[in-house]
C-alpha cells in the first residue's frame, strides 16, 4: 500500500470496511398507518387525527371574554397571536372541564379557524393498522360527540373513535360563539 498516495490510501481503508460490515436487513414492507392523538373527556377516550392538530399546549393564562357562550374560556397571547380557547367538554356535553394539571389544548389551524380546544387530558399518540379500522357504533350517545365521529379503529377489544376536530370547527354550533 502506498502511504503517499491519499487515494490509494481511502480505496483500502473503504476495501477493509467493507470486508467487515454485515449486510443490512432488507427492508420489509410497511404497512399504512393512521396515527392520531388520544384524548380524554371526561370518562370518553377518543382520537383526534394528527394531521389535524397543530400542537398541544398546557393550559395557559387566558383572558375571559364578555359576551360570549360558557364553552369560550378565553382568550390566549399564543406567541404573540389571539388564540381562543374553547371547553370542548362544556361545548359538546354542557359539563366544564376540571381544571388541573393534565388538561391539555388541543390546537386546530385549519382554513382561517385558529383555536384551542380545552380537553381533560391527552393520553399520547397512537398509530394504528388500516385494518384496524371499525364499522362499530360509537361508545356514546352524546349527540355533538356523535355528529363529529368519523368511524374509529378496534385493538385487542378496545374500540377508539375518531373525532374530527377540522369538522367540528366548520360546525354551525362551534361558529355561534356569541350569546
Amino acid at each position: 500500500m502506498d502511504r503517499s498516495n491519499p487515494f490509494a490510501l481511502l480505496q483500502n481503508i473503504e476495501v477493509r470496511v467493507r470486508s467487515q460490515v454485515r449486510q443490512l436487513p432488507h427492508r420489509g414492507e410497511s404497512k399504512p398507518v393512521w396515527s392520531g392523538i388520544i384524548f380524554r373527556l371526561g370518562d370518553l377516550e377518543l382520537a383526534a387525527p394528527l394531521l389535524e392538530v397543530s400542537e398541544v399546549l398546557a393550559y395557559p393564562a387566558v383572558a375571559r371574554v364578555p359576551g360570549t357562550q360558557s364553552w369560550v374560556r378565553g382568550i390566549a397571547n399564543f406567541r404573540g397571536n389571539l388564540l381562543p380557547i374553547m371547553d370542548l367538554r362544556t361545548l359538546l356535553e354542557g359539563v366544564p372541564v376540571v381544571r388541573g394539571r393534565k388538561n391539555r389544548v388541543l390546537v386546530v389551524n385549519h382554513q382561517e379557524i385558529f383555536a384551542g380546544l380545552l380537553v381533560d387530558e391527552i393520553i399520547g399518540l397512537r398509530h394504528f393498522l388500516r385494518e384496524e379500522r371499525s364499522t362499530e357504533p360509537p361508545p356514546t350517545e352524546i349527540p355533538l360527540v356523535v355528529a363529529h365521529l368519523q368511524g374509529g379503529f378496534e385493538r385487542n377489544g378496545r374500540y377508539t373513535p375518531i373525532f374530527g376536530l377540522h369538522a367540528l370547527a366548520e360546525s354551525a354550533e362551534f361558529m355561534q360563539v356569541t350569546t
